[in-house]
């Protein structure tokens, strides 16, 4: 007798119609991979539909539950129909107090509280995170981290032409919430430009909240309208610009930035350009420092010195970009949602046998 496959609910953090571009990454793309390949009954829906679908699994996202009554009547339904609950984290939505957008989401904290709470599992994208939410909650706590849906992506697609430009072509992109990053860079770059000029040029898409202040060694570059908000159209967008040479990933040393993964950098990889980042948990706890990426203190004379280095280093550039490519592959992208398959089924016999929390974790899981 052929054994029925698992029914998941996805119930993915949303702005207005689309799915926010964290929805797209950690749940749209791994659970939308396990109902193409046929091995899973995967919906994407709404909190008031999951009693009638009777999934076996139901997982969500941030705050794709913004109201903790919400999320009290979830585990209600989930205990009615023997569903599992698994919450998705992929920031220290705790630890927002120096963010810039904590008057958007410190109203949501209960809310994220409130998941930790009612969930069987917590998957968090990076040790790090795992680390900080596990006093919250408990569930077993599991690192899933990032990976790059090859079709998003498009991988193997031949890259744009460079441009017949000189300069080090660097890319800084980003959310309009980095002011504090930038800032760094500026730094960086302003020391460059005085000792060099012309050595290298920052391109940027998005990062601060302001693009009237300019500088000779900066190009912003607007996103279309036609963009939006949807991750997939940002990547078709990005896909289509001129080559550049190195990606840029400044970080400063904040609670919030500590519970980052290091996607920026696999970004970078899958557009083809190795990156040099902040050496700060975000990247220092995933990447290996000279292989993946080069990793750079921040302090202005560490940076410079990097960025000097790899401008003169085409081949150490090459071999970077070599590691970091093996990082955003299909391979890998399967490996991720079968992960998630597995700790998902994990989780639907442990419902049977009727174990919770922590004593499922075992070495295998937290990381």
């Amino acid at each position: 007798m052929n054994r029925r496959m698992p029914r998941i609910a996805v119930i993915p953090e949303r702005y207005g119609d689309i799915f926010s571009p964290c929805a797209s990454i950690r749940l749209h793309a791994p659970l939308d991979a396990m109902r193409r390949a046929g091995v899973a009954d995967v919906r994407f829906q709404i909190p008031d539909e999951i009693e009638a679908f009777a999934p076996d699994v139901v997982v969500w996202h941030r705050v794709a539950i913004r109201e903790t009554k919400a999320i009290e009547t979830l585990a209600e339904v989930a205990r009615r129909i023997g569903a599992r609950l698994v919450y998705d984290l992929d920031d220290h939505l705790l630890g927002m107090e120096d963010h810039p957008e904590k008057t958007v989401y410190m109203p949501m904290v209960d809310a994220v509280r409130a998941s930790l709470v009612a969930a069987d599992r917590v998957w968090c994208s990076t040790p790090r995170l795992a680390s900080l939410v596990e006093g919250e909650t408990r569930a077993a706590v599991e690192v899933m981290p990032n990976v790059l849906d090859p079709e998003v992506w498009e991988f193997g697609r031949p890259r744009p032409a460079r441009p017949d430009d000189p300069a080090l072509r660097l890319l800084y992109m980003g959310t309009r919430t980095h002011n504090e990053d930038f800032a760094f860079l500026a730094g960086v770059m302003e020391r460059l430009h005085r000792r060099q000029p012309g050595l290298a040029q920052l391109h940027m898409i998005g990062v601060r909240s302001d693009d009237t202040q300019s500088a000779p060694w900066l190009r912003a570059h607007p996103i279309p309208g036609y963009v939006g908000a949807s991750y997939p159209a940002f990547v078709h967008w990005l896909l289509r610009q001129p080559a550049f040479d190195l990606g840029v990933a400044p970080l400063v040393a904040t609670a919030f930035n500590s519970g980052k993964s290091p996607i920026k950098v696999l970004d970078y990889a899958a557009l083809g350009i190795p990156a040099i980042a902040s050496r700060v948990p975000a990247y220092a706890g995933s990447l290996r420092d000279g292989m993946d990426c080069v990793l750079a203190d921040n302090d202005v004379d560490a940076w410079e010195r990097a960025l000097l280095d790899l401008a003169a280093d085409g081949s150490r550039r090459a071999a970077l970009l070599g590691a970091a490519s093996a990082l955003v592959t299909p391979e890998v992208f399967e490996a991720g949602w079968r992960r998630r398959l597995d700790a998902m089924l994990a989780a639907q016999r442990a419902g049977r046998t009727g174990t919770r929390g922590k004593a499922q974790a075992g070495a295998g899981q937290r990381r």
